[in-house]
């Protein structure tokens, strides 16, 4: 999905529903940057993700919160406001903590 959103072109819609049923199958394997790659393409092509996609980034963000570097907080918290989501409470309270001690 990053490349496609990098290059400006959208997946169809069955091609954008199957990626993000893969993604969510393998969310707990993901990375703070493969996290942040997902949101942010998504949020550039402006779509929203998945209900059970985006609890579970969050999620996965949260775990890993203490692994993101400062343009991951950045981007990330860029794509779930471009999204119109509120980030759950664990999340925002992690990645303000992680913008302090990166600071």
């Amino acid at each position: 999905l990053w490349a496609l959103a990098k290059m400006g072109e959208e997946p169809d819609a069955d091609l954008l529903a199957a990626m993000q049923r893969r993604a969510l199958v393998i969310a707990r394997e993901f990375i703070p940057q493969e996290i942040v790659n997902l949101m942010w393409a998504l949020a550039t092509m402006g779509k929203t993700a998945d209900a059970d996609l985006l609890e579970a980034m969050q999620r996965r963000s949260t775990a890993l919160v203490e692994e993101f570097i400062p343009k991951g907080v950045s981007n990330l918290m860029w794509a779930l406001a471009k999204m119109g989501e509120q980030p759950h409470e664990d999340l925002l309270e992690g990645m303000q903590w992680r913008g302090h001690a990166l600071a």
